[in-house]
């Protein structure tokens, strides 16, 4: 016929079969587990890497919560500040006007002191003067003379007795 032998065929046949079967095994499977193992890598790589970005998305947040907490506090501390500033400057304000009143009060008090001194001290010049005028009066028998000595005198502030 065409020429084919059958035990020929089928000898080739056989032989691409057990071929086949040694490649599979040879080649194929581990290849094949290869690429298993190595989706499986992949995908379990995959699955960290998201859980660590969830891991850092977590971790972000409490930071900036952190942040947030910190700002807060921040901004009522100095507010407390502020407040305790002002309340020390009102203080300060207070004591410095209370010291003044003081001070004004002292000066006051110490210029009446100095002002019945002198009125005390002219008084006491004022009688001396009369006195001395008028028994410089009663001892000069001329009286017209002796009243404008005296006014001389007190209008250069010297006592008669400086010029006896």
């Amino acid at each position: 016929m065409l020429g084919f032998d059958i035990q020929q065929v089928l000898i080739h046949l056989l032989n691409f079969v057990i071929l086949t079967c040694i490649l599979y095994f040879l080649l194929y499977s581990p290849v094949k587990k290869f690429m298993d193992n190595r989706k499986k890598s992949i995908a379990d790589k995959q699955t960290e890497v998201q859980n660590k970005l969830k891991d850092a998305e977590e971790i972000k947040s409490e930071y900036n919560r952190q942040l947030e907490q910190f700002n807060a506090e921040k901004q009522q501390m100095k507010l407390d500040c502020d407040n305790e500033l002002q309340s020390y400057r009102d203080e300060q304000i207070k004591q410095a006007e209370q010291q003044a009143e003081k001070i004004i009060a002292d000066a006051k008090a110490s210029a009446q002191l100095e002002k019945k001194k002198i009125v005390s001290g002219a008084t006491k010049e004022i009688k001396q003067i009369v006195e001395e005028a008028t028994t410089k009066m009663a001892l000069d028998m001329d009286s017209n003379q002796s009243i404008d000595e005296f006014l001389k005198f007190a209008e250069r502030g010297e006592s008669v007795e400086k010029d006896k």
